[in-house]
């Protein structure tokens, strides 16, 4: 050991990563109610910049909004064969 100092600081170490861990625990199991106090909570935490908020991939979305090729025969008018 170091000195007398060091065990107090151990003790609040420790204590202060449990408490950290009982209020993430607590936070997790009042956000599963979907409350809206857990909303408004949320969104404060947002603005601080807690929490990682990204859009959800949406790559097949814009896949599937492209113009795909039609393949065989279109409908309609035949092409004009005046060009030979």
């Amino acid at each position: 050991m170091n000195g007398p100092h060091s065990l107090p600081h151990i003790l609040l170490g420790t204590a202060l990563a449990l408490a950290l861990l009982y209020i993430g625990v607590r936070l997790v199991a009042y956000a599963r109610k979907r409350s809206a106090g857990a909303y408004a909570l949320g969104a404060a935490l947002m603005l601080f910049g807690v929490g990682n908020v990204q859009d959800p991939p949406n790559e097949k979305f814009l896949e599937a909004q492209q113009p795909k090729p039609r393949k065989g025969n279109e409908s309609g008018d035949p092409p004009d064969d005046e060009a030979t």
